[in-house]
C-alpha cells in the first residue's frame, strides 16, 4: 500500500510516519521505480508504535522493542511506575493550585516564594520531574543560509556561461559593456531554469544546497517531478532568492 492508505489506516500523518522511518521504527520495502510500499506488517508495526506512543512510551524504547533488545514486560512496568510517579506529582500540583485559589487574591500579591519551595522540595528530595519544563522556542530559519545557497548556484551558472563563450564561442570578456553584463545575468538565469529543475528532478538537490546538506523532496518524501522541479524554480526566478524556501 501506499502512504495515504497507511495514514488513512492508521490516523497518522505522512510527516509522523516519515519521522518514524528516520528514527528506525519502520523499514518498507521500495518498489523498481524507488517508491516506497507498504505491507500489512508495516501497518500493524505502526499501530503499535501508535499505541505505545499514546501511552506516553519513548521512542528509544520502542526502537529497543522492536529490534529485539528488551521485552515488552520489561518497558510496560517501567511505564507504569513512571506512571505512578506521574500521579503523585500531578496531586502535587492539584494541591498546590487549589492553596492559591484559596489563600490567594490577585497576582500581584501572588506568595510565590511558598509555593516554589514546595516545588524545589518534590524536585530535589523526590526526584520528581513534572514541574521541570523547557519552552519550546519559535525557530526561525535564517535567509543568510538561504541567499548563500541560491548565490553559490547562480554563481554557478554565470561561470557556466562565461566558460562557454570564452571556448565554445571564442568571445573575449575583457571589454564588455553595461547591457554584455546584463546580457550575461539573463543568460545564467536561463541557465537555471534549464539545469536546475533537472537537478532537483533527479538527485533532490544542487551545488549550493549540497554543501548545506540540503535536499528537496514532494510531500511523500520522494524526488520531484520535473514539473514540480520546474515550476518551483521557475517561481524562484521570479520571487526571488531569499522569498523562496529551499
Amino acid at each position: 500500500m501506499k502512504i495515504k492508505e497507511m495514514e488513512s489506516c492508521s490516523g497518522i500523518d505522512r510527516a509522523t510516519i516519515r519521522y518514524y522511518e528516520k528514527e528506525g521504527l519502520l523499514d518498507p520495502s521500495r518498489t523498481d521505480n524507488g517508491y516506497r510500499e507498504y505491507s500489512e506488517t508495516d501497518l500493524d508495526q505502526l499501530m503499535k508504535i501508535k499505541l505505545l506512543r499514546s501511552l506516553h512510551i519513548s521512542l528509544v524504547d520502542i526502537r529497543s522493542l522492536i529490534h529485539g533488545k528488551t521485552n515488552l514486560r520489561d518497558i510496560i512496568s517501567a511505564q507504569i511506575k513512571e506512571l505512578d510517579k506521574e500521579e503523585d506529582d500531578i496531586g502535587l500540583a492539584r494541591n498546590i493550585c487549589s492553596s492559591i485559589y484559596k489563600n490567594e487574591i490577585n497576582y500581584t500579591r501572588l506568595n510565590f516564594m511558598k509555593y516554589l519551595h514546595e516545588i524545589d522540595h518534590s524536585l530535589n528530595e523526590d526526584g520528581s520531574r513534572y514541574f521541570k519544563f523547557t519552552e519550546e522556542l519559535p525557530m526561525f530559519y535564517d535567509p543568510f543560509r538561504r541567499f548563500f545557497a541560491r548565490s553559490f548556484d547562480f554563481t554557478l551558472y554565470l561561470f557556466i556561461w562565461i566558460i562557454s563563450q570564452i571556448f565554445v564561442m571564442n568571445i573575449s570578456i575583457l571589454s564588455r559593456t553595461g547591457w554584455q553584463y546584463t546580457t550575461d545575468l539573463i543568460a545564467a538565469m536561463l541557465i537555471m531554469i534549464l539545469i536546475e529543475p533537472v537537478l532537483l528532478h533527479r538527485t533532490k538537490t544542487t551545488a549550493g544546497k549540497s554543501i548545506l546538506g540540503l535536499s528537496i523532496e514532494n510531500k511523500d518524501g520522494e524526488h520531484l517531478s520535473y514539473k514540480e522541479a520546474f515550476d518551483r524554480t521557475l517561481e524562484v526566478a521570479i520571487k526571488g532568492w531569499v522569498w523562496h524556501s529551499l
